[in-house]
């Protein structure tokens, strides 16, 4: 399988939006983060729509804890 990429995000406390992306599966990659963080970093990637009121709609949520990889 070849994977597309969606962009290069920087975790902050709004929301982040791609393209529009059609598919299920998905393979989330970070970049190195130093251990010396207090707490392991989170991120939430969700499925949203803007509805015919401009409201942004998120359903399907899902939280990206980060691990180092084996």
């Amino acid at each position: 399988m070849v994977w597309r990429s969606l962009g290069t995000f920087t975790p902050t406390e709004d929301w982040s939006f791609t393209d529009l992306v059609t598919g299920e599966i998905f393979r989330v990659k970070h970049t190195p983060i130093t251990k010396d963080l207090p707490r392991k970093p989170r991120a939430v990637i969700a499925q949203s729509f803007v509805d015919d009121n401009g409201e942004l709609n998120t359903f399907d949520k899902k939280l990206l804890i980060y691990q180092v990889e084996k």
